[in-house]
């Protein structure tokens, strides 16, 4: 039956707008895409169905602050279901007339309950309050709104910034990152790594999100702090296991990082002054309850970080400290709300970012060891999203997103003086329609369309040098997808939450491909042919279909049982044989002969929650197998090299593992303690097994494998004024490739490796703590808190790494250690309205 668009009625122009989001030539758009958009229009045509029962709509914000509660539970009778508040905290619930109660609640404030007749349209809009006056005060949780038995969600957690504040911070500097690995699955390689680890994952295999805005390099000063404002944030929602279908593009997990939305009522400002970096943030409304406008800024520039750089890669009990070390950055942050109509919400988000710092032999360029180098970082993000609320349960969101990452490294050593420079430029426009026709149902779906353009590396030699020129390809590609999901209570006990996404992904001309022989593995000497594609034409085309699924079963009111399957793909990854990457370490998107990575990850999980929300635990399993994973030929050039498919090893990995978190979310002391059982392995066989296979063809940890973790947050909060916070995190060594041998040439001292990752660095633990003072002397709308930090409390000198030097008999072991003494620091707040 032809589809009539006026069956939409009002809302036709919803599908025209995400048609016309089609700016690409038709030879980009598959036709499998037509017909999903297609079957979209023809979903939404049935689901747009005026009710007959009486509805009530309103707000929830938050009573000090003023500003909207983004997923306040509405809940309706004794039902322990409930409904979710918008970004803009607003609600729609449909229910039969007549007499009825309702319940508005939020974790961390004192829940809203009333009484209510509805007979038509009605309207009722809440103010919430914190509940920290009561000294009682959730820390983390599964869901920020809701019960941790009442969602189908796994490995999904939700962090206030409130609770991030009073975990000890490194150097006075409260880090998001840092602050993540204290969950369970969650990890880093070592202190000073560029980025986390999910799940077995690598760090380019996260998903990473402010406000809509990808960031490709999650960290300042060479990942020993992380680049998000906290000032200017709102929440951070982490996606280990129950990925939702509008998610897509990396197969380990998603951070989707929430700055908030600035007030139109009342000017405020807050900031700080460490050890690190100074901070400010400001809200300041333009136009009441129409305009107003966020800024946040953060800037260092100071010689202490030269101290910590001389402790992150020099052991002084053998060499002497490093000189002419310089670091400083910069980030800042601003949003500007706009409300037009009571129906409509613009905002235009920005982050600008850039780190620099002049290191000493820090690492080698186009094959020789720099001197020094000078090296500069950072984004320039943007974007900008309209919201529609058409009326209670219907949402639409349209969004525009442009972002560039780029790295300039500068070696000026005279013969060898070069400028390094790579760049990725992003363009995303996405848009996305929420529709929820009752309490027991809930839709999403939407198109997304993302172009990359890539400058992997530029080699540019100054006048003088010998270093050659290279000027690498630019890799042009479009990620296309569609996806819908929904989430339907089939009964009391049994809540199903099911969806897709298809992603038609094309690398794109003007590119020259080598063509290399079938008989041997990938080498220069094996090349044929080349093909020499224009500009627009495709190169490689990959079309995948991305189920998700989340079931919960509830035992009772307190215990429920999760089963769920996610698929994800990822076509854009970074190429590097360093534990962890640098900040300008090569970005590349697949092709022909890199095909995009895929996984797939099943998750099983039991939940508790007490009856007033006092304690919670769960307990999740999952088991993820990945392919096409790659590794590096033995000393694998990879910066520069025209020929990168000449360098990689294709395999295959698996990660498995067990979870446990408790987290008590109220009273005195809160907190939570997580474990975690996992592996993470690799199979590197390649094309040609015989002479490519590592480790004979057999399972071998990968780089971040640590089989077991485990961490404690403690904060004891007895009155307002104090503060006392405690962490302990533990972790099993990482694996390392040690030498198994060593022989002579000359005077040169060799050592033999046979097996990739045959040894493990020593077991990782530290302890850290934080004082905050609260002082009483302060105007009713000013606040101001002293906090006193202790990081690595005990002096643990955890290792980093393992090198080698020869001490005349053969080689001697070495370690590299981040932090390897206690760090002291002292940072004041302020804070007023």
């Amino acid at each position: 039956m032809p589809i009539n668009a006026w069956q939409i009625g009002e809302y036709s122009y919803i599908w025209v707008s995400f048609i016309n989001l089609s700016y690409m030539p038709s030879s980009l758009l598959p036709s499998c895409l037509r017909i999903l958009l297609v079957g979209l229009l023809f979903l939404s045509s049935h689901l747009l169905i005026a009710q007959k029962d009486c509805t009530f709509s309103g707000k929830v914000t938050d009573s000090q602050t003023g500003k909207p509660m983004k997923g306040a539970t509405i809940t309706l009778g004794l039902t322990n279901t409930g409904i979710l508040t918008d970004s803009l905290g607003k609600f729609m619930v449909r229910t039969a007339c007549g007499e009825n109660t309702v319940r508005v609640s939020f974790i961390g404030y004192i829940a809203y309950n009333n009484r209510f007749t509805p007979k038509g349209n009605e309207e009722l809009n809440v103010e919430l309050q914190d509940i920290t006056a009561q000294l009682q005060e959730v820390v983390i949780s599964s869901q920020a709104a809701v019960r941790n038995t009442e969602t189908p969600s796994l490995g999904v957690n939700v962090l206030s910034l409130r609770a991030i504040q009073k975990l000890p911070p490194a150097a006075g500097e409260v880090d998001i990152l840092r602050s993540l690995q204290m969950l369970p699955g969650v990890s880093s390689v070592g202190e000073g790594s560029n980025g986390i680890n999910v799940r077995g994952g690598a760090v380019d295999q996260n998903l990473i999100y402010l406000d809509n805005m990808p960031i490709f390099n999650p960290t300042h000063l060479l990942g020993l702090f992380s680049l998000f404002p906290t000032d200017a944030i709102r929440e951070m929602d982490i996606y280990k296991g129950s990925i939702p279908a509008r998610y897509g593009g990396r197969t380990s997990s998603v951070l989707d990082v929430k700055m908030t939305e600035p007030s139109t009522e009342s000017f405020s400002f807050k900031g700080g002054i460490g050890m690190i970096s100074n901070r400010a943030n400001l809200e300041i409304p333009l136009i009441h309850d129409k305009l107003s406008i966020l800024l946040s800024g953060r800037f260092s520039d100071n010689e202490y970080m030269v101290n910590l750089y001389n402790s992150l890669f020099i052991d002084t009990r053998v060499d002497p400290p490093i000189p002419n070390n310089h670091a400083s950055f910069y980030d800042f942050a601003g949003k500007i709300l706009y409300k037009p109509t009571e129906k409509d919400n613009i905002t235009f988000s920005s982050y600008l970012g850039s780190d620099k710092y002049e290191v000493d032999s820090l690492f080698a360029i186009a094959g020789s060891l720099a001197k020094k180098s000078n090296i500069q970082y950072g984004h320039q993000n943007f974007s900008l999203r309209w919201n529609h609320f058409f009326k209670p349960g219907l949402n639409f969101n349209l969004i525009g997103v442009s972002s560039q990452y780029a790295t300039k490294t500068g070696v000026p050593d005279g013969t060898a003086a070069l400028d390094l420079t790579t760049q990725i430029n992003y363009k995303n426009v996405k848009a996305e329609l929420t529709y929820i026709p009752s309490k027991k149902l809930r839709f999403n779906t939407g198109l997304s369309v993302i172009r990359y353009d890539i400058q992997p590396a530029n080699l540019i030699p100054a006048p003088g040098s010998i270093i050659t020129q290279v000027i690498l390809q630019h890799q042009q590609s479009y990620e296309s997808a569609a996806f819908a999901s929904a989430e339907y209570e089939l009964s009391d006990k049994l809540l199903i939450d099911g969806g897709f996404r298809y992603v038609q992904y094309m690398n794109i001309g003007p590119y020259n491909q080598p063509i290399y022989s079938d008989n041997s593995p990938k080498a220069l000497y094996s090349i044929n042919d080349t093909l020499r594609l224009g500009s627009g034409a495709i190169e490689s085309s990959y079309g995948k279909l991305e189920p998700r699924l989340a079931i919960r079963f509830k035992l009772d009111d307190q215990y429920s049982l999760k089963a769920g399957y996610n698929r994800m793909n990822q076509f854009i990854q970074i190429l590097t044989n360093n534990t962890t990457p640098l900040p300008n370490a090569r970005w590349q998107t697949a092709n022909r002969y890199i095909p995009p990575q895929e996984s797939d990850l099943y998750s099983l999980g039991f939940f508790h929650d007490s009856k007033q929300s006092f304690w919670e635990y769960s307990v999740e399993a999952y088991y993820r197998d990945q392919r096409h994973l790659f590794d590096y030929v033995s000393g694998a050039d990879l910066q520069i090299n025209t020929a990168i498919e000449t360098q990689l090893i294709s395999g295959k990995g698996r990660s498995y593992g067990l979870e446990f978190l408790l987290s008590k979310k109220k009273g005195v002391m809160t907190g939570w303690m997580s474990y975690t059982y996992a592996r993470s392995l690799e199979q590197v066989t390649g094309d040609f097994p015989a002479v490519q296979q590592l480790n004979g063809g057999a399972w071998f940890p990968s780089s971040v494998d640590k089989p077991h973790s485990l961490n404690l947050a403690l904060n004891f909060q007895a009155e307002k004024h104090n503060i006392l916070s405690f962490t302990f995190q533990y972790n099993t060594g990482r694996p390392y490739t040690a030498p198994v041998s060593f022989y002579t040439v000359g005077k040169e001292f060799i050592p033999v490796y046979l097996d990739r990752n045959n040894d493990r660095i020593s077991d990782y633990h530290r302890l850290d703590f934080s004082w905050t003072l609260k002082p009483n002397l302060h105007p009713k709308h000013w606040e101001s808190s002293w906090v006193f930090a202790v990081y690595n409390l005990y002096g643990r000198q955890n290792a980093y790494s393992y090198f080698f030097k020869p001490n005349g008999y053969g080689f001697r072991a070495y370690y590299l250690s981040v932090f390897s003494g206690p760090i002291a620091s002292l940072t004041y707040n302020v804070a007023f309205k």
